[in-house]
């Protein structure tokens, strides 16, 4: 999008980017996933068990996400 709206080569944009922004690539694309009925399952479980944790300490992403 960058490239198309500044009408600039696409090299110019990674090297300002990744240079002079400091940012770089991590993935390529994205690509879409379709969950199986248990993978959901599995999915919501193990969020209502962080809900869990985290209601039962009121530090709990404090502490998690202060490491």
């Amino acid at each position: 999008m960058i490239v198309e709206s500044l009408n600039i080569p696409k090299t110019v944009v990674l090297r300002n980017l990744e240079e002079d922004l400091g940012k770089r690539k991590l993935c390529a694309r994205f690509v879409s996933q379709s969950l199986t009925p248990e993978q959901r399952e599995d999915r919501v479980t193990s969020c209502q068990d962080i809900f869990a944790m985290a209601d039962a300490d009121n530090l709990f992403f404090q502490n998690y996400y202060g490491r």
